[in-house]
């Protein structure tokens, strides 16, 4: 393979683990919220 190619498929997968990692971190800190609105 080319390098550029290799590059370019290490900054698509970068770019997609780091929108999952906020995707997930956002979920994850609107859980808590969502169960004290129950608990109350």
């Amino acid at each position: 393979m080319i390098e550029s190619e290799v590059i370019t498929m290490y900054q698509i997968y970068s770019l997609l683990g780091i929108m999952v990692l906020l995707w997930s971190i956002t979920i994850w800190a609107s859980i808590p919220e969502e169960e004290k609105d129950v608990r109350h």
